[in-house]
């Protein structure tokens, strides 16, 4: 009984362990990393920018349509040997309110994502409007400003952004 048992289930061991060693794919570029990378990619409408983080890892920011209204795609994304490959992407962001956001207003909350896998780096942003930063705010953080165009609209906004480091 025993014998059958083990004979049926090492079947399934071995398909649960195969499953478990893919091989990680990497892309020509970003926005190539994110559309063959993840089932079901939104149509990107357009890039704004690529930021690198650090020398392992780039920032890829683009406008995308969702069913709902377009949002701000933010990809942090691993590189290796000039190739890419996304570790997450987020798209929580309405567009039309990346502008409208402070970075003391009170519904407001940082996105983060882990750079490494023991979780002692992470990369921390946040979306607001480019008049409400103060100047210490700006020498506080890394601050990158748009001006991006969606259909007719032209939208400001600050990318505020910065690295946390475990102690």
């Amino acid at each position: 009984m025993l014998r059958k048992l083990f004979s049926l289930l090492l079947p399934l061991i071995c398909l649960l362990l195969s499953g478990c060693n893919k091989e990680t794919l990497y892309f020509d570029s970003p926005e190539e990393a994110y559309q063959e990378g993840f089932e079901q990619p939104y149509n990107v409408r357009s890039v704004i920018d690529c930021i690198e983080v650090d020398e392992h890892h780039v920032f890829w920011l683009a406008v995308i349509d969702t069913p709902d209204q377009p949002r701000i795609l933010e990809a942090v994304t691993e590189v290796k040997d000039g190739k890419y490959r996304l570790i997450d992407r987020h798209h929580f962001t309405p567009l039309n309110s990346a502008s409208a956001n402070t970075i003391s207003g009170e519904f407001i909350s940082w996105q983060t994502e882990p750079l490494d896998e023991n979780d002692e780096k992470r990369l921390v942003w946040i979306w607001v409007d480019t008049n409400s930063l103060t100047t210490k705010e700006r020498e506080q953080y890394t601050c990158k400003d748009y001006t991006i165009l969606s259909g007719e609209n032209t939208i400001q906004a600050t990318l505020v952004y910065y690295i946390l480091e475990a102690e």
